[in-house]
């Protein structure tokens, strides 16, 4: 029993490590296409990234305390009858698929793709604020100062 939870153990340390890597290398293309294209690296971005590793790692911990239990119920169930299924630690292993699956397609994102993304999470905001009288006057100055700033 000791050396299959050292596997187990060793296997969910490969999972996090793997999770870990794919943020890591995203947070590198990222830099990259930002310097590449110009764009300013604010601390406000890296904070993001750390963010998000706190939620993938919240959500892999939840997912690795299903796996205990899951396991331990293999376990129990191996001791009682003659039934033997492997310990796997399974729903950690696809969180950390789908974490490695949200890092590749972000990476493989186009800058064009995620500037038309924001753009449109501005107009919709714009188009809220203008639906609210009270900030329809100033969304237009807002806009006439654009205009003005960007002649």
């Amino acid at each position: 029993m000791k050396t299959i939870a050292t596997y187990v153990l060793f296997v969910i340390f490969l999972l996090y490590f793997s999770a870990l890597v794919c943020i890591f290398a995203d947070l590198r293309a990222g830099v990259r296409k930002a310097k590449k294209n110009g764009i300013y690296r604010s601390s406000f971005k890296y904070r993001k990234t750390v963010k998000k590793i706190g939620e993938y790692y919240n959500m892999m911990l939840i997912l690795t305390v299903i796996d205990a239990i899951q396991m331990a119920l293999i376990y129990i169930i191996g001791l009682q009858t003659t039934w033997t299924l492997p310990f796997i630690p399974l729903f950690t292993a696809i969180g950390a698929f789908v974490v490695a699956y949200i890092e590749l397609k972000s990476v493989r994102e186009k800058q064009s793709e995620k500037d038309k993304a924001r753009m449109d999470n501005a107009v919709d905001t714009l188009i809220k604020l203008l639906k609210n009288p009270d900030n329809r006057e100033m969304a237009i100055a807002v806009m006439e100062q654009l205009k003005t700033d960007k002649e």
